[in-house]
């Protein structure tokens, strides 16, 4: 273990902005003054705007950006919950309804598909956020706003280095919203920068970031000699100072070459984790620039052995600080309280926010900083059973227990098709970490009256078409057929375990298209959103029988849990909802949330 804490996202502060700190100090001139302007210019020379102005906050200037563009209650902005809270807080405090759109899981930003089928009448703007430097689909999001006539207000609190293959992120939207906050890769310890085309918007942006007085208020204590300022509206204060500016003036001009530095923190992260079972950051698209913000891994319990919170904190104790950007935006208090989120209406956001942590990435760290952090990271996995060739077999063993032995406890396990029960079993027993069972596994049919784990097949709806149609369309149909079979003399508890949504996706549309309906015509979201409706029809349902629990659950854990205290699988009953019924269901994206 490191002697020392390594603390996550430590800035770097140089003697040149040390030096120029002093020189402010020493001027006089400490608010906002000439060295903010210096900034503001400096910055946009350097994204390519025509007009740059700094604030005290990105969340300050999404919020300007938001006011300036005219938005307000009865108005929606689309924006991705894979984000700090602050890009969300923005569009509230404007009185703006937050309309969330899913993820692309690989490179955790916004799905252009989920966008254009989240806009509404009321939509009025976009607001992409650049996920730890890597851009957006800029081109496709852009499309869209030109076919719905919105605005495309950026947040690259992330993204001060980044470009597409085709422009500088800062120079595309119609607003770019930037943070100079302590932890990112330009410090001013506090600070923002708006940059913007619309030349007709910089003055009312200037004057509503310092209480509404006149562009250039400022001036007035200068050597120009005092004018009388005007308050033009209700502005904010939301200046930033020259102590502020000091510091950015000189991280900027070391921008390019501390981003070489993380690329190689990066790529030796890359390297040292390609052996081992967790998933590393995506590359960039072809001529995407990344702003390597944030080096993100996918800490899945499933393959590693351990939650991603239990390995964080085991990594806190041996010195090494991280974080995790971020828990999904949907599923904070307010915004679920507010505006009705709940779990699983965004399951790649979900996915990523269930797994997502952040290894330190600083310009300040030396080689045996970055040695320590491989090190660590690697006896964490070590202590979990986890080698670099995947997950291993963890001590113990599984005794199955005959079903004449346990008639009284045991519950059978409900499948789809044939013989996926069984490939459900094995799977639940390796993300448990479990050793496999060789043997007394077999289906419980008239062939086959029973076995070591009885795996029923109570309805075989046959083949996969019609599996696909009853399960997709008529969820509460098929349910209502399943449980019919069982005694309600006895509690079950009920699994809904869902596949990758995109998949769901298909499925539907595929559905859609043998009927003969125009499936390419509904969008995702009206599909999802259908698939959706009969799910929560399905847990009303649910919610009265007197013999039922319904829930969400991680079956891996269900079942170490109860082959822990009594080596028989705990009474659960698995109602398939997908193509394959159970099959690849277990180690794919599962809802974790009770109902």
């Amino acid at each position: 273990m490191r002697p020392d804490y390594l603390t996550f996202g430590s800035p770097h502060i140089g003697e040149e902005e040390i030096a120029e700190v002093v020189d402010t100090l020493r001027s006089g001139w400490i608010g906002t003054g000439p060295k903010v302007a210096a900034f503001e210019e400096a910055f946009r020379n350097y994204v390519g705007a025509e007009h740059a102005i700094a604030v005290s906050s990105c969340t300050a200037a999404l919020h300007l950006s938001v006011q300036i563009a005219g938005m307000g209650p009865g108005d929606e902005i689309i924006t991705t919950p894979m984000t700090f809270c602050a890009t969300a807080n923005a569009i509230v405090h404007a009185g703006v309804t937050p309309i969330f759109a899913d993820i692309n899981r690989e490179t955790m930003n916004l799905d252009p598909t989920a966008v254009e089928a989240a806009i509404t009448p009321a939509t009025k703007a976009i607001i992409p956020v650049h996920f730890a430097g890597r851009p957006c689909d800029m081109e496709a999001l852009c499309n869209i706003a030109k076919r719905h006539n919105l605005l495309i207000i950026e947040d690259a609190a992330h993204a001060i280095e980044s470009r597409t293959a085709t422009a500088k992120i800062g120079a595309i939207g119609d607003l770019t919203c930037f943070s100079f906050y302590v932890t990112k890769n330009v410090v001013t310890a506090e600070g923002g920068m708006i940059t913007t085309d619309r030349s007709d918007w910089v003055d009312r942006l200037k004057s509503c970031a310092l209480h509404g007085m006149n562009r250039d208020a400022w001036k007035r204590y200068s050597d120009t000699g005092f004018k009388h300022y005007q308050v033009e509206s209700p502005g904010f204060k939301y200046n930033m100072t020259d102590i502020q500016a000091s510091l950015g003036i000189h991280q900027l001009r070391r921008v390019e070459d501390n981003l070489r530095r993380r690329e190689e923190i990066w790529q030796r992260y890359d390297e040292a984790f390609a052996d081992w079972p967790l998933q590393t950051p995506a590359r960039p698209a072809q001529g995407q620039v990344h702003g390597r913000h944030l080096y993100t891994i996918m800490v899945d319990q499933a393959d590693v052995g351990i939650e991603r919170d239990a390995f964080q904190l085991r990594l806190h104790e041996l010195n090494i600080g991280t974080g995790i950007h971020y828990v999904a935006v949907h599923l904070q208090p307010y915004y679920a309280r507010t505006w009705g989120f709940r779990r699983g209406d965004f399951p790649e956001a979900e996915y990523v926010s269930d797994r997502t942590l952040s290894l330190p990435l600083g310009v300040g760290m030396s080689d045996g900083d970055v040695d320590d952090v491989i090190a660590t990271v690697k006896h964490v996995l070590g202590e979990s059973g986890v080698s670099s060739s995947g997950p291993i077999s963890r001590a113990g063993t599984a005794t199955p227990v005959p079903v004449a032995e346990a008639e009284s406890e045991f519950i059978t396990v409900v499948s789809g098709l044939p013989r996926s029960g069984t490939s459900m079993l094995m799977k639940m027993l390796a993300a448990g970490g479990l050793p496999p069972l060789t043997d007394g596994i077999r289906e419980a049919d008239e062939d086959n009256p029973g076995g070591y784990y009885e795996l029923e097949q109570v309805k075989n709806l046959g083949t996969e078409e019609q599996w696909i149609e009853e399960a997709g369309g008529k969820a509460v149909k098929v349910i209502s057929q399943l449980l019919e079979t069982l005694p309600s003399n006895r509690r079950y508890k009920v699994v809904f375990a869902l596949r990758d949504m995109h998949e769901i996706l298909a499925s539907q549309r595929a559905m859609l298209k043998r009927r003969g309906q125009a499936a390419d015509e509904a969008s995702d979201a009206e599909v999802a959103t259908a698939f959706n409706a009969h799910l929560r029809e399905v847990r009303k349902w649910l919610a009265v029988q007197s013999h039922i629990d319904a829930f969400y659950v991680d079956y891996a854990a269900i079942l170490r849990d109860a082959l822990a205290e009594s080596r028989k699988i705990a009474a659960f009953l698995a109602l398939p909802l997908d193509t394959h019924g159970m099959a690849g269901v277990v180690n794919e994206d599962l809802y974790r949330q009770r109902a």
